[in-house]
């Protein structure tokens, strides 16, 4: 007895099992937990948030990997450049007292400057991405013992897998412990075939030594992308209906 194999149905059920495998992969990033990063200098560390964890001065280019399911093999990384400085300053008070861990520490500019955040090896696909500027000290309605200063707004412009150098967001004010809410800015990016992702944020001028900060990001994948896998498993249905229907008619006279 001889069994009959037909090479083109093991090959398209492999291909299918590599299509599921993707598409799988592509349903784990849908459902991954939101990265969250705590710009810290040091502890305490924000609850629900990983620590960024960079202590020392200057505004030089700091990259961390950091553990996440919206990246590729786990993990993102993540890298800051362009402040002046990294502070850990007064505690939140008022309202805020409850974030004080997340929002009185973290990079700066405290002059005409750029500071980019950049992102890297983020699965593709849509995600929103929410950015904290708040500063505890050195505010529009000052602190104990620091006088006011006047207010610097400032521009966000994106650089992902679509646009390049697009304004996202204009005249972001920062917000301090009396104001009346916490100065965020929320926008989607889009990466594509594995682009990176670059956040700057611009102020050309600086008339009382205002500080711009970034305090914590919030990331999360909205629209995950169709991958190539799922393009394929789409293909190998069709391969097969067509199969289907070729074997349905016979022998032909």
């Amino acid at each position: 007895m001889f069994m009959r194999f037909n090479a083109r149905k093991i090959v398209v059920g492999r291909i299918a099992i590599v299509a599921i495998g993707g598409y799988l992969g592509l349903v784990g990033v849908a459902g991954a937990a939101p990265l969250k990063i705590d710009f810290s200098t040091s502890g305490p560390l924000q609850a629900g948030y990983q620590a960024f964890n960079h202590a020392t001065d200057g505004g030089g280019l700091v990259t961390k990997t950091l553990p996440s399911d919206l990246g590729l093999g786990g993990s993102v990384d993540v890298s800051i450049s362009g402040n002046t400085h990294w502070r850990s300053y007064a505690v939140a008070t008022g309202i805020y007292a409850a974030q004080s861990d997340l929002l009185r520490d973290g990079p700066l500019c405290n002059n005409t400057c750029t500071m980019v955040l950049g992102l890297d090896n983020l699965a593709d696909g849509t995600y929103e991405i929410t950015m904290y500027h708040h500063t505890t000290q050195f505010g529009p309605n000052g602190s104990p013992g620091v006088p006011a200063r006047a207010l610097d707004p400032f521009d966000i412009a994106l650089t992902d897998g679509v646009v390049t150098n697009s304004i996202v967001a204009a005249g972001v004010e920062e917000s301090d412990n009396a104001s009346p809410a916490l100065s965020t800015a929320t926008f989607e990016f889009t990466v594509s075939g594995g682009s990176p992702v670059e956040i700057d944020l611009l102020r050309p001028v600086n008339t009382a030594s205002m500080h711009m900060t970034l305090a914590a990001v919030d990331i999360d994948i909205v629209i995950p992308e169709p991958s190539s896998f799922v393009l394929l498993l789409l293909g190998v249905v069709s391969f097969l209906s067509l199969g289907r229907r070729r074997g349905s008619r016979g022998p032909q006279a």
